[in-house]
């Protein structure tokens, strides 16, 4: 089978793709700095882990000896992040595409598999939402596009910049989630929130943003199998929506969890949510579907999951 390196392998995403791929076959190599704090998570020792920085080329370059296929997952995300520290998000965007690209070029691979994201671009204007939908940066004055930006920016690179490959595709995931996914993120702040509620004796569960605001949420086991997917069956230059293609609407999210925790609680909205934020997330992914792709996890049992881990 084939050598696979995944730069951010133990992310969120990358360390339940290195688990995935090693099942399936695959010789799995992850190169992650662990800044997030990932290096505890338990993962399997016939993996191979590499400790860099992929902003610093000499590892990259090294990194990417002797391998068939590169994925670059290496990203931070999640809200708070994008205001607080969108220095290091761009310079992960820029330096670190632009070194796996530039240390691909040289050494050349198989294949190359970007992850972008549903950030790119911002407020659709179809629905359910193409991968044509044009990718922009409304406010550059706003720290939130310093993610949007640095993906937009990796998809360029991708199609113009890496070179020495027989084929590249990039994939934008949409709302991802899944046990020990970090804190940064909708479901695992809300359940937190509900299990400090239990303790505290209070009933009113704050939710950030507008009821009607919609996601469309796909379990990381689902995400994964679609990754492969499109590693295996993808076409040069082609860009994939990974999404579950089920619109859901935050007020049904927060009652299906609200019943998942079996708590009492009552739901209040701060309509107003983050600057910038985007009421309305629901990809097309019937270019996902013509691979092959079904979802099998539905989002009751999905977070019926995340909830039995996070207790």
């Amino acid at each position: 089978m084939k050598n696979v390196l995944i730069f951010g392998g133990t992310g969120f995403i990358g360390r339940n793709l290195c688990k995935y791929l090693l099942e399936c076959g695959y010789t799995v190599k992850s190169f992650d700095n662990n800044e997030r704090g990932h290096d505890n998570t338990d993962l399997p020792d016939s993996i191979e882990y590499l400790v860099g920085d992929i902003c610093d080329y000499d590892q990259v370059i090294k990194a990417i000896e002797g391998t068939d296929i590169v994925f670059n997952l290496a990203y931070i995300n999640g809200t708070k992040n994008f205001y607080s520290i969108p220095d290091r998000i761009l310079e992960i965007a820029a330096i670190g595409q632009l070194n796996v690209g530039k240390a691909i070029n040289t050494i050349g691979v198989e294949k190359f598999i970007y992850a972008s994201s549903s950030e790119a671009y911002q407020v659709p204007h179809v629905f359910p939402t193409p991968e044509s939908e044009p990718l922009k940066v409304p406010d550059p004055r706003n720290a939130r596009f310093s993610y949007g930006g640095g993906k937009i920016f990796g998809e360029l690179c991708t199609l113009h910049h890496v070179k020495n490959v027989t084929s590249k595709v990039i994939f934008r995931p949409h709302n991802i989630y899944g046990p020990q996914m970090g804190n940064d993120h909708v479901i695992p702040e809300l359940f937190k929130k509900l299990q400090l509620l239990s303790k505290t004796g209070h009933s009113t569960l704050d939710v950030i943003g507008s009821e009607h605001n919609t996601r469309s949420f796909m379990y990381i086991d689902d995400a994964v199998r679609a990754i492969k997917l499109i590693m295996e069956r993808g076409g040069n230059e082609e860009i994939f929506h990974i999404g579950s293609g089920i619109e859901t609407k935050i007020a049904d999210l927060v009652a299906s969890m609200i019943s998942v925790s079996k708590f009492h609680v009552n739901a209040s909205y701060n309509a107003d949510g983050h600057v910038g934020g985007v009421k309305r997330r629901f990809p097309d992914i019937s270019r996902l579907l013509a691979l092959g792709y079904q979802n099998s996890i539905d989002l009751d049992s999905g977070l019926a999951r995340v909830w039995e881990s996070m207790n």
